[in-house]
């Protein structure tokens, strides 16, 4: 798989800036050294107090400056169309303030080999429904694109993204907003349906607390590194009572009725006497199987989903 990341940026001063901090983040998680991925920062404006060269360069990122400082909208068309250009399969366009999970290039094409439907992949989305989802066990949740707003890192097939680009292009003139309140439109404008595939969980978190354009700060609840901290605890609701085959059911204390698990389930269930995290669980499972961690991850999920709905597990606080 070939993956074309674009990062567009902006000096903030006498706001601050942040794109360093997103860099950092990128190198840490392993995106920067990934042969899957290509990364290019475009950047507007004369002031570039918010570039840290010797970074840039350790971050194997290559840097497009633009001396006159353009709208975003400009600069979003112009960075689809440097990462297009890169002829990868995929477009990874992100904002310069944004945090990233540890593990975001396995994380991002693990996601991408799910082959969502929508043409649209939001990493980064910011309503509870997300969070929701995840503890449900979900990997995906798509969502009516008319609630898609805040770029901060979204993916989507070459094909898309150079549509994207063409339709800025031809309405940078006359429309109002910025682009992510006309994927909706720019989805119907195109035959497709007006759906994006919102990412469970996020593989990033918004950090820009200054906004370039005075927007209100907003950060997602559903940040893959936050959610997967959350810890389980078993209750005493149920007895186990081992089964012929040296496994075991659950027994309600008071009913009897007995909950029947799978392995997978009885392996969770013994790590939550722990008060295991689902990192924790994930990473277990993972090592002793060799399956991929991310569908581990989301076992866990519904696994752990069934056993709080019955009342034998439960998130502590």
């Amino acid at each position: 798989m070939k993956i074309a990341v674009v990062i567009i940026t902006v000096d903030r001063v006498p706001g601050n800036n942040y794109l360093s901090n997103t860099l950092e983040s990128l190198r840490a998680s392993g995106a920067c050294d990934d042969t899957r991925f290509s990364i290019d920062i475009y950047h507007s404006g004369a002031e570039r107090s918010n570039l840290d060269i010797s970074l840039i360069k350790n971050c194997n990122a290559t840097l497009h400056l633009y001396e006159t400082k353009t709208h975003t909208n400009l600069s979003s068309y112009n960075a689809l169309n440097i990462a297009v250009n890169r002829n990868p399969e995929y477009v990874v366009f992100l904002e310069d303030d944004i945090d990233v999970c540890s593990d975001f290039p396995d994380f991002i094409c693990s996601q991408i080999d799910l082959n969502p439907t929508a043409p649209i992949i939001d990493f980064i989305s910011y309503y509870d429904e997300i969070r929701d989802a995840y503890f449900s066990g979900e990997r995906f949740l798509d969502m009516n694109a008319h609630k898609f707003y805040g770029a901060q890192c979204f993916t989507l097939p070459v094909q898309f993204a150079s549509s994207l680009s063409q339709y800025i292009d031809s309405n940078i003139d006359q429309k109002v907003g910025f682009i992510d309140t006309w994927i909706s439109d720019w989805l119907r404008h195109i035959g497709e349906q007006e759906v994006v595939a919102n990412s469970v969980p996020c593989a990033a978190q918004h950090i820009g607390r200054q906004s370039a354009h005075n927007h209100e700060f907003i950060y997602t609840n559903a940040f893959k590194k936050d959610l997967e901290k959350a810890r389980l605890e078993c209750l005493n609701h149920y007895s186990m009572l081992k089964t012929s085959d040296n496994e075991f059911v659950l027994s309600h204390r008071g009913s009897l009725a007995q909950i029947e698990l799978n392995t997978m389930a009885q392996v969770i269930y013994l790590a939550c006497l722990n008060r295991s995290s689902i990192i924790e669980i994930e990473n277990e499972i993972a090592e002793h199987t060799g399956f991929e961690r991310f569908e581990v991850n989301q076992q866990v999920r519904r696994c752990t989903a069934y056993l709080v709905d019955r009342g034998a597990l439960r998130y502590c606080r």
